[in-house]
């Protein structure tokens, strides 16, 4: 009977344990790079969901796996490669910004890595930060710049048995960011549209739904907001940060944060539907921060990154009603 009595106890802590780490909706939580004093941050999934990037500390270098977690390798080890890069839509190009130091001076240049043949070339000079901004492929061998306010198209050099892509790819909308303000950029009409859904505030991590009609962004100092492209309604989503699309347009994931004024004291990854009615947990640890995460373009999977222990994970979940 104590042994009996024993087990359930152990059984019910150990259900506890799981409620509290993750909800309902987790499958299975997998590790997939990282931990044991080795940092991974950022995961971004590929467009054909086969691979994922990420980047080390401080934003140092670019490496990439599989979706499994098998075959990590690194592509970069340049500074700031890992702040601000793109997928080709065809997965098989990553463009990045890299930077170095002229005696005092920070300078920055945009690199491209052809994953397939293993090479990487600079497309562009040299320059102070502040003057350039890579901003996303239009088709599979055309990137859009943002170059001192103006917008400029970079080409790189036409692949065999990517046309295909690049017609389909070159028609989507683009968000354009530039510092805290945010523009929609339609690359087949050149049209560029200023967009201020909330009058004087500033605007952080903007993302464009895969289907094109809405675009969620974080207010700052405020709450996440989806703007409806065409109607231009605004949705309020709540607190939280870094929201990314559901391959469907249909949920989001994002991380709720707190801190003590000088660091995180609590970081946990939600799902919200687009019309902010159904709010879901998916990890809620006391004593781990979850942040950064990254929704599968073709699948419910979901990658993000352990603050805590340097890790990148990687959810499965259940299919969402």
């Amino acid at each position: 009977m104590h042994k009996l009595f024993l087990f359930a106890v152990l059984f019910l802590t150990g259900f506890v344990y799981a409620q509290e780490n993750q909800g309902d909706l987790v499958l299975s939580n997998q590790k997939l790079a990282g931990g044991d004093g080795v940092v991974f941050k950022i995961p971004r999934w590929s467009p054909d969901g086969a691979k994922i990037a990420l980047t080390g500390a401080n934003f140092t270098g670019l490496f990439i796996l599989n979706a499994d977690g098998t075959d990590l390798r690194q592509i970069s080890d340049e500074m700031s490669a890992g702040y601000n890069y793109n997928w080709s839509p065809d997965s098989r190009f990553i463009s990045v910004t890299v930077a170095r130091y002229e005696g005092a001076k920070r300078k920055e240049a945009l690199k491209l890595f052809d994953l397939e043949m293993e090479t990487s070339r600079l497309i562009s000079d040299y320059v102070k930060p502040s003057a350039r901004r890579l901003q996303a492929f239009t088709g599979a061998n055309n990137l859009v710049v943002s170059e001192t306010g103006a917008i400029k198209n970079i080409q790189t050099d036409e692949q065999t048995g990517r046309e295909a892509k690049t017609a389909e790819s070159g028609s989507k909308l683009i968000c354009l960011i530039e510092g805290t303000d945010f523009s929609i950029y339609d690359p087949q009409s050149g049209v560029v549209e200023k967009m201020d859904p909330v009058p004087g505030a500033q605007y952080l991590t903007p993302v464009l739904s895969p289907d094109q009609n809405y675009l969620v962004f974080k207010v700052y100092g405020g709450t996440m907001q989806i703007l409806n492209i065409k109607s231009k309604e605004l949705t309020d989503l709540g607190s939280g940060h870094h929201p990314r699309w559901s391959p469907d347009s249909r949920w989001l994931v994002f991380e709720r944060t707190a801190d003590d004024g000088h660091e995180l004291t609590s970081a946990d990854l939600y799902i919200i539907d687009r019309n902010a009615q159904n709010v879901r947990p998916l990890m809620q640890t006391a004593d781990v921060l979850e942040v950064n995460p990254d929704w599968s373009p073709l699948a419910n999977e979901i990658v993000y990154e352990n603050l805590t222990t340097g890790e990148i994970n990687k959810i499965v979940l259940k299919a969402l009603r």
